[in-house]
C-alpha cells in the first residue's frame, strides 16, 4: 500500500535509490546482498529500503541469514498538471538504474529528449 508518494518520485532524482529499487525487482534480497552489489553503508542501505517502503513498492517476505528479505512491486503513477501529464513506472526506473552504465540510453534521451 502506497503510503507516501515522495519516495517514488525521488526514484527519478536519486540513481542509488533508483538501483536498489531496481535489486530488489530483479530478485528478493538483504540488505548485505544489496551491499555487494551497491557500494554504500549499511545505514544507507537500511534507509533507502525504509523509504521505498514508505512508498509502498517494497516490502519484507522473510528471513535469509538472519537477515530480512526485501521484495519490490512494479507500479505505474501517472501525474497531470494542466494539459501535461507524466508517468512514472518500474519500466522508466529500469532505464534510470542502467543509465550510468549504457550509453545507448544516455544517446537515445540526448537525441529524443523534448523540453
Amino acid at each position: 500500500m502506497v503510503t507516501d508518494v515522495k519516495p517514488l518520485l525521488e526514484l527519478v532524482e536519486n540513481p542509488t535509490l533508483t538501483e536498489i529499487y531496481q535489486l530488489v525487482v530483479e530478485t528478493p534480497a538483504t540488505v548485505p546482498e544489496i551491499r555487494e552489489q551497491i557500494d554504500i553503508s549499511k545505514t544507507a542501505a537500511y534507509d533507502y529500503i525504509e523509504k521505498l517502503q514508505s512508498g509502498g513498492v517494497v516490502e519484507e517476505v522473510g528471513t535469509r541469514d538472519g537477515a530480512t528479505v526485501y521484495t519490490a512491486h512494479e507500479f505505474r503513477m501517472r501525474l497531470e498538471v494542466g494539459d501535461t501529464s507524466f508517468e512514472l513506472s518500474s519500466d522508466l526506473c529500469r532505464v534510470i538504474a542502467e543509465s550510468d552504465t549504457n550509453r545507448e540510453i544516455e544517446r537515445f534521451v540526448d537525441q529524443y529528449h523534448q523540453a
